[in-house]
């Protein structure tokens, strides 16, 4: 299928969006702004709600599978995770200190990491905390950036790197199981992921078996970004060479979400511009 290119939002420089994920069914965005407000916004006649506003902003990163709820990050609150009703804007707290995190398709787990950034450690629990346990952990020379659940919820995907002593960086995407049982499966090594080291990534496991990631482009593009993707196993191995999807010019691609059935995927676009 032809990808097509359609905006979504449209907010001035000044007040940029923050975060944005796209609704199970694509029907709706939610996205935040620097300003504070969460909005809930109707893709197809780009109708607004506000579902939140005020001093203590909240960034939404996950949709539950049933469209009906969302986890949020309040970074000014102790990097707090909440759950979200997106009916009615009601908040729950859920824990401190957590950097970011995604529901399991069947929605009963929530994968997430350490407050750092990159980050160092990934947990899975149940959705009030309960079955708790270490899915990765680095050490000081190692870190994670984006991560992923697989469409089983059996494995998750996330960008790993590590600096050698050498000071040479070695990054890849890696699959491990989300009990963390086993070792990890190395799906494909590249030095784009990360760039120069600011510029976010982004990584999305689509129900079709395909890893879609962004990948920097090479100099003197650098500060430019384009989706690829590359088929994975149910078993977290990867099947086949990558495969580039976009070619895009003048931004950078990160913080994927998708639809379930994979016909709708989102992103954040920016542009850098020095003075």
């Amino acid at each position: 299928r032809e990808i097509t290119l359609r905006q979504l939002t449209e907010n001035p420089a000044e007040d940029n969006v923050t975060s944005a994920i796209i609704s199970p069914e694509g029907k709706y965005l939610a996205y935040s702004d620097r300003k504070g407000s969460l909005f809930l916004r109707l893709i197809d006649t780009g109708e607004n709600r506000v579902l939140s506003s005020g001093p203590e902003s909240i960034d939404p990163i996950s949709w539950f599978p049933d469209g009906t709820q969302l986890l949020g990050i309040k970074p000014k609150d102790h990097s707090s995770l909440w759950r979200i009703s997106a009916l009615t804007g009601n908040q729950h707290k859920l824990r401190d200190e957590v950097g970011n995190a995604l529901v399991s398709p069947d929605g009963l787990h929530i994968a997430y990491s350490d407050v750092s950034k990159p980050y160092h450690r990934l947990w899975v629990m149940g959705l009030d905390g309960q079955q708790l346990h270490e899915v990765v952990h680095t050490d000081a020379n190692e870190y994670f950036w984006d991560f992923s659940w697989s469409p089983t919820g059996q494995h998750i995907a996330y960008i790993f790197t590590r600096r050698g002593p050498d000071g040479k960086i070695d990054t890849r995407i890696e699959t491990n199981e989300s009990e963390g049982r086993q070792r990890p499966n190395v799906v494909l090594s590249s030095h784009r992921f990360v760039g120069n080291q600011t510029i976010e990534t982004g990584l999305c496991w689509l129900r079709d078996g395909r890893l879609v990631y962004s990948l920097v482009e090479s100099p003197p593009n650098q500060l430019d970004s384009n989706l690829w993707a590359i088929r994975v196993d149910p078993a977290g191995l990867a099947i086949g060479a990558p495969e580039r999807l976009t070619s895009w010019a003048g931004f950078s691609v990160a913080d994927l979400s998708a639809t379930t059935d994979g016909s709708r995927l989102v992103f954040q676009r920016s542009e850098e511009h020095t003075s």
